[in-house]
Parts: C-alpha cells; sequence; structure tokens
C-alpha cells in the first residue's frame, strides 16, 4: 500500500501494534489467576495470536463479531465474578471446609473482609 508521508506510516505502525499490546493484556488477564475464567481469556488469546496480521484481512464484519465474542467474555466472566461474592462473603467458612474446589475453579473470594 502507499503512503503519502511519515504521519502514515507512523499511524499504521501505532495502529497495527495495538492489536499485539490488547492481546498482550488479554494473555496476562489469563495468566494472572489460575481459575476456570482465566482459560477463556488464555484460548481467545491464543485464537487471535494464532491469526497473526492475516486477521487485518478478513472483512470488517467478521472481525468485528469476533471481538464482539472476547467482549462478551470478558462481560460475562465481570457478571460471574460479582455474583460469586454472594456465596464467598457469605459461606466461604463452609465453602472452603466442604468445596474448596468450588473455591479454587471458579477463584471465590471475598473483596470486603
Amino acid at each position: 500500500m502507499f503512503s503519502r508521508s511519515w504521519l502514515d506510516i507512523a499511524k499504521r505502525v501505532i495502529l497495527q501494534s495495538f492489536l499485539w499490546f490488547t492481546l498482550a493484556v488479554v494473555f496476562l488477564a489469563g495468566t494472572n489467576r489460575v481459575n476456570i475464567f482465566s482459560l477463556g481469556y488464555l484460548v481467545g488469546s491464543f485464537i487471535f495470536l494464532w491469526q497473526g496480521n492475516d486477521f487485518y484481512l478478513r472483512p470488517i464484519n467478521v472481525i468485528l463479531r469476533w471481538w464482539n465474542y472476547m467482549i462478551g467474555y470478558n462481560v460475562f466472566v465481570i457478571l460471574m465474578k460479582t455474583i460469586l461474592q454472594i456465596p464467598g462473603c457469605i459461606f466461604m467458612n463452609e465453602i472452603q471446609v466442604h468445596a474448596c474446589w468450588l473455591v479454587q475453579l471458579f477463584g471465590i473470594f471475598c473483596i470486603q473482609k
């Protein structure tokens, strides 16, 4: 593609690097904590990383659909973590004694002690 000025080149470099920066943040979100929700972040980041720069060659509606899936999963995780705060704050002692695997699997904890 023909670039008219150095500003066009800088714009393309910066905007194309945002994809890699965003995927690095998603990957770090998946590796930060070990629970079932992190697996979705890891799978999502690997799918996007696997496509590489060929991701830009797809039609715009396909690109937007893939990002909407990722955003939808993010909203799902936020809602589930918020819902899991209720048993985490009320029944934490009972859950840790009887279902420790559940606490580890879903990352149940209470923010306000």
